[in-house]
């Protein structure tokens, strides 16, 4: 590392930029190495709070902040909300690993957004950056984007391998047939299917049966989505469907497990369990409203909520 920077490596691997892929073209390397140094850390921080060792976390979150601070002196342009050179991968890291300052997440999601309906909502992030890419704007409630990116058929897309005809992932998006033709590294759009429409998370960083996290995208694009997980906990299972100018998700929590879900409405007295008022539902224990959320805490069991939609990337949480 030079003053905290780590700009070791191939950067963002077989990114979307002149020439052949290959070394990244549109995103320095020190962005992708510091970027993950500095996600390494926050792991070890919570690792060492998990595990009580008080001193080794505060030793890593100082560690942390550094790199935090060093990284932003060097890769953000606060004037155009941009880090690095603008790509999707230097925009997307900083916003998935929590590197982007308070109050300018919104802007640099922003940017993040334009550059992608700047390329006609294709992907230019290569293997290293485009997790960070689903990551960024699934958390930034944008996977409305995430769909017009995943609808794309022409080259660089999933579609445009399979019409190459691709059997499985290559590893370059226009399915160059000089590359690798069976290769994992931009598969990471299965996970948007699960942890995004389906809603499943687990929260390391919990304990027990508090570990579970649904929070599903209802993009209006998707008229139903229907997700299973066969989890420690038990099978948990996150289905959705569109009806009318309403959304009903049905729930299923694991035995012993409680969680709190989280409803985004435009009406949350409207919001139904089970087909009663929230205070008649047998399984809820307690509820309370925090603006358009309405938050539910519930036992195992089955749940069918309904709730009127709020816009495309209203959202169901549970924790």
């Amino acid at each position: 590392a030079h003053d905290g920077i780590i700009a070791y490596g191939l950067g963002d691997w077989y990114d979307i930029g002149p020439g052949q892929p290959g070394v990244s073209k549109l995103t320095a390397a020190g962005v992708t190495a510091t970027a993950i140094y500095y996600q390494d850390l926050i792991v070890m921080e919570k690792v060492a709070a998990l595990l009580g060792k008080s001193e080794e976390r505060d030793i890593y979150r100082r560690q942390a902040d550094a790199e935090r601070t060093a990284f932003n002196a060097r890769f953000f342009d606060a004037t155009k909300h941009r880090y690095d050179k603008g790509s999707q991968t230097s925009q997307a890291m900083p916003l998935a690993i929590g590197l982007v300052p308070e109050g300018e997440r919104s802007a640099v999601l922003d940017a993040l957004v334009d550059d992608i309906r700047l390329h006609q909502n294709h992907v230019t992030a290569g293997d290293i950056g485009y997790h960070y890419v689903v990551d960024a704007l699934l958390e930034g409630g944008r996977s409305d984007v995430i769909l017009d990116m995943l609808e794309r058929t022409d080259s660089p897309s999933y579609g445009y391998q399979l019409a190459k005809g691709a059997t499985a992932l290559t590893e370059a998006w226009d399915a160059n047939p000089l590359s690798s033709q069976d290769h994992f590294m931009l598969g990471h759009a299965e996970e948007w299917f699960y942890r995004g429409l389906g809603g499943i998370n687990v929260d390391l960083s919990r304990k027990g049966a508090g570990r579970l996290v649904l929070r599903p995208a209802v993009p209006a694009k998707i008229e139903w989505v229907r997700t299973h997980n066969r989890s420690e906990l038990g099978l948990v299972e996150s289905s959705w469907k569109h009806a009318g100018d309403e959304t009903a998700y049905s729930l299923v929590i694991p035995a012993n497990a409680t969680a709190t879900i989280e409803v985004n409405t435009t009406s949350p007295q409207s919001v139904t369990v089970n087909g009663v008022p929230i205070s008649k539902a047998t399984g809820v224990s307690s509820s309370r409203v925090d603006g358009d959320c309405v938050q539910i805490v519930v036992g195992s069991g089955r749940f069918e909520v309904r709730a009127a939609n709020q816009n495309e990337s209203a959202s169901l949480k549970l924790r």
